[in-house]
C-alpha cells in the first residue's frame, strides 16, 4: 500500500466534444493510492531488482483561472440583466484515473528495512473518467446570464474521450518493510 503525489503536465484548452472557455490547461497535481504485489531479488551491497504487479489511481486536477472582460453576467439578486462587467473565472477539471501495471525496479536498502527505488511503471486504464466545471469567483455578486448560476459548462462523471490507455511512467519511491515472517514482509 502506498501513497501516490501526481503531477500532471498538460497542453490543451478543452477535451473534445465538451465546451470550455479555458485558455490553457499546463499543469495540476493529485494524490492517489497503490497497491501491489512484490517479487524482490536481493544482488550486493544493499542492491536489488524487484518487481511489482499493482494497481494505482493516479488522479489530479488541472486548475486555470482567467480574467473575462466584458461578459454579459446579472447579479444574483436577478436584477441588471444582460450588464456587462469583467469578472474572474476558474476553469476546472479533475481527473479518476486507474490502472493495472507492472513495475520493474532496481531498489537500494539504505538503513535495515528501509528502502530507496527506481523504476518504470507500465500500466493499462481501466477507469478513467473526468469532471469539469466553469465558476466564477470574483465578484460575488454576479452569475452567468445563460445559466442564472455562478456555473457553466459542467460535466460530471464522464469518459475521458481519446485517451491513451497504454501508460508509461517513471517513479521514485521510499519503503519501510515490516518483516511478517522469514521471506515475507509488509512495505
Amino acid at each position: 500500500i502506498g501513497y501516490l503525489a501526481n503531477f500532471h503536465d498538460a497542453d490543451f484548452n478543452k477535451l473534445k466534444d465538451y465546451p470550455s472557455c479555458c485558455p490553457q490547461f499546463t499543469n495540476g497535481s493529485g494524490s492517489g493510492v497503490s497497491l501491489g504485489i512484490l517479487f524482490d531479488y536481493p544482488l550486493v551491497n544493499g542492491w536489488g531488482i524487484g518487481a511489482r504487479l499493482g494497481y494505482a489511481t493516479l488522479n489530479g486536477e488541472l486548475i486555470k483561472e482567467q480574467k473575462i472582460g466584458n461578459t454579459e453576467i446579472r447579479k444574483t439578486d436577478g436584477f441588471n440583466n444582460g450588464d456587462i462587467a469583467d469578472a474572474i473565472s476558474k476553469y476546472s477539471i479533475k481527473s479518476n484515473i486507474q490502472i493495472i501495471a507492472i513495475e520493474p525496479n532496481v531498489n537500494y536498502t539504505l538503513i535495515e528495512n528501509l528502502i530507496l527505488s527506481s523504476g518504470l511503471r507500465l500500466g493499462i486504464m481501466n477507469n478513467s473518467t473526468f469532471d469539469q466545471s466553469e465558476k466564477l469567483i470574483s465578484p460575488n455578486n454576479v452569475v452567468f446570464s445563460s445559466t442564472g448560476t455562478k456555473a457553466r459548462n459542467e460535466y460530471t462523471n464522464r469518459e475521458i474521450p481519446n485517451k491513451n490507455t497504454m501508460q508509461f511512467h517513471l517513479f521514485l519511491g521510499a519503503s519501510y518493510s515490516f518483516p511478517i515472517f522469514k521471506n515475507a514482509s509488509i512495505l
